[in-house]
């Protein structure tokens, strides 16, 4: 009896241990801060002081971490420095060790605007590390690298990461340390292509993020937002209002979003599409938090709202607001939207056949129209002025130099004569000389595959979905196309493609083909093209989107030789 109740009581003990290891409160944290919700802080400060004493090392080490991503949601550079130089005293206490003091790193290069350093740091991890433990790690890495990219360098390298980082999140376990959130890569792929041109690429992507983002989470409602900002650009204002419709009540915290700027956008929309009780009800809470924060002009902007949504719905009322807001705006010398809102005025009038009032709005706006102009022509006189002075400034330090050394300036000046000229004509040389290597660059850039390659392109976009393909350049021609072609096309199937693209370019794909095939497939280049004594090349690995069209991949595949040297992967980009 009493070895029995003792092996219940063990069983109990057990059985309780294995429940609290599958509940440690840090992971539910870990998803919440992912999915940039900060309403954990407060439960991760008071596990410090309840837990962290007792806990294990990789647990305080992951405290630290989560501390680290929380900082830098709201980019607290104090914080995230802190939690840097702990980590580091645990390097020693985990292999993930070095990834997860990278991953607090790269959250402070950003918070600071260190692209370059960031983009060093995360290349460096991912060059030397052959193996990773937690590979989740290096998707969070490219992740964060390409979320900070700047969009003026093109959207290639950001989509370039971001699907590399996709590719390995979702072959891989979830994390032990982080969460590391697919939605968020469709969301930065989205951003990337958001432009007019590659609109439908960027909605595609949003719609997958929406798909794998969790119901009801911090995440779900700032992508929905952001998705409506998007449509809002494009124009498609009953969309966006659709979506605002559609966000939970609910806002995410406003260290993470400006909850006056939310306002003042649903108030815009909702006016545009002439659902004024909406803009109303928006624009009164735009002034009400504007009110708080101590922000009068962005309260008279949203006066300016509220009184033509008002009024448009038929309550004359509106004009008192636009009147406060107009008076307000003047005192401040901010002119620029009392003249937007006079000519609204005339044009509201104007439409309402009231053809004094019109007149005389009309007339505001054109007298506060040639105030903005002269202001406007004042500054530009005033920067001319203040860049002559300085070109002024130097001709007088010059001519007092000379004055100074008359005689010997006098002797010199022939012989300086000469040499500028020389340097002129070397200066006019080697700028003939870059700019025919230029234009015979940008020509050379500007050859498009032949039409086979597009029809090619698209026949196996419809046998495989992505299409895996390899693209081979060679440094010289060693030997005959025939010879080369031969070589490559030996091994390939009935539904496999190979087109030579130009004398050194070869473009071979494969549907269907899995990945351990393709890296076959790029390994045995090399024996085929050793077997005709050609040694000089170059073989970027790349996969073809259904988003994709033949410019964008040879883009991709371009960029992917002229940087795999820079990056030394050893193993291709999947692209």
């Amino acid at each position: 009896m009493l070895k029995w109740l003792i092996a219940m009581v063990i069983s109990a003990c057990l059985s309780i241990s294995g429940v609290a290891a599958q509940s440690d409160p840090l992971d539910d944290i870990a998803l919440k801060t992912s999915e940039l919700d900060l309403s954990v802080v407060a439960l991760l400060l008071q596990l410090k002081q309840e837990q962290y004493p007792y806990a294990t090392s990789p647990w305080q080490m992951r405290w630290h971490l989560l501390r680290c991503e929380q900082a830098s949601l709201v980019n607290d550079i104090n914080t995230m420095e802190q939690q840097l130089q702990e980590l580091k005293a645990f390097s020693r206490t985990s292999v993930d060790a070095t990834s997860i003091i990278a991953l607090c790193q790269s959250n402070l290069h950003a918070a600071n605007n260190e692209f370059a350093a960031q983009q060093q740091l995360t290349f460096q991890l991912i060059n030397n590390t052959k193996s990773w433990n937690d590979p989740q790690l290096k998707a969070a890495l490219l992740m964060k690298l390409a979320l900070n990219q700047p969009l003026d360098q093109g959207p290639l390298v950001i989509v370039d990461n971001l699907s590399e980082a996709l590719v390995i999140s979702q072959k891989s376990p979830p994390s032990p340390w982080i969460g590391v959130p697919q939605a968020m890569m469709h969301y930065g792929i989205a951003r990337a292509f958001d432009s007019p041109n590659n609109f439908p690429k960027a909605q595609h992507a949003v719609e997958q993020a929406l798909l794998n983002v969790r119901p009801d989470s911090v995440l779900q409602w700032f992508i929905q937002f952001n998705y409506a900002v998007m449509l809002e650009h494009q124009g498609l204002l009953q969309r966006a209002h659709q979506q605002l419709q559609q966000l939970s009540t609910h806002l995410p915290d406003e260290q993470i979003i400006n909850h006056g700027k939310i306002a003042d956008f649903r108030a815009s929309v909702a006016y545009q599409v002439e659902d004024y009780p909406a803009a109303i009800n928006h624009a009164n809470t735009a002034i009400a938090i504007y009110t708080a924060a101590a922000q009068p002009y962005q309260v008279d902007l949203a006066l300016i709202m509220l009184g033509k949504a008002k009024i448009q719905s038929g309550d004359q009322s509106g004009w008192e607001h636009i009147n406060i807001a107009k008076r307000l705006l003047k005192q401040d010398y901010r002119l620029e939207p009392v003249a937007a809102v006079e000519r609204w005025s005339a044009g509201y009038h104007l439409a309402a056949e009231e053809f004094i009032k019109a007149y005389q709005s009309l007339a505001q706006y054109t007298d506060l129209q040639k105030i903005i102009n002269a202001d406007q022509q004042k500054q530009v006189l005033l920067e001319q002025q203040q860049l002559l002075n300085e070109q002024l400034d130097g001709h007088r330090q010059r001519l007092a130099a000379t004055a100074e050394a008359h005689y010997r300036g006098q002797q010199s000046l022939l012989r300086w004569q000469g040499y500028a000229l020389g340097l002129t004509m070397l200066v006019i040389i080697v700028a003939v000389w870059r700019a025919a290597n230029r234009i015979g660059h940008k020509v050379e850039q500007n050859q498009t595959p032949e039409a086979k390659l597009t029809v090619a392109i698209q026949q196996a976009k419809d046998e495989s979905d992505p299409l895996p393909m390899l693209l081979l350049r060679l440094t010289n021609v060693a030997a005959s196309s025939e010879r080369i072609r031969l070589q490559l096309t030996q091994d390939l199937r009935p539904q496999d493609h190979c087109l030579q693209l130009n004398e050194l370019d070869y473009l071979l794909m494969f549907p269907f083909a899995s990945d351990g095939e393709l890296q076959w497939r790029h390994e045995r280049i090399a024996l085929q093209l050793e077997a005709i004594s050609i040694r000089a090349y170059q073989v970027a690995q790349g996969r073809l989107n259904q988003f994709d069209d033949e410019k964008s991949i040879m883009l991709r595949l371009e960029y992917e030789l002229t940087s795999s040297h820079a990056r030394s992967r050893t193993q291709p980009l999947s692209i």
